[in-house]
């Protein structure tokens, strides 16, 4: 269900939606993954030629448990 929410855009009229993470979620490690794993699917459903798109943003130092989820994905 949260994967087809994030990829279900039609009925906005602003073709860009960017989700900005000022810092990252408060969840246990394991729903963390997964809310990635379901952002991460969602943006790249989304194909170059589609009406709309769809980025997340995440703070910075963040970037190294994200380079190691994704590295990890199933």
């Amino acid at each position: 269900m949260p994967f087809t929410i994030a990829c279900d855009f039609h009925w906005i009229e602003k073709k860009g939606v960017v989700l900005v993470h000022n810092v990252m979620p408060m969840l246990t490690e394991e729903k963390l993954k997964a809310y990635i794993e379901v952002l991460h699917d969602a943006t790249k459903s989304w194909g170059i030629d589609e009406a709309h798109y769809f980025k997340v943003i995440f703070p910075v130092k963040s970037m190294p448990f994200l380079e190691y989820i994704l590295m990890n994905l199933k």
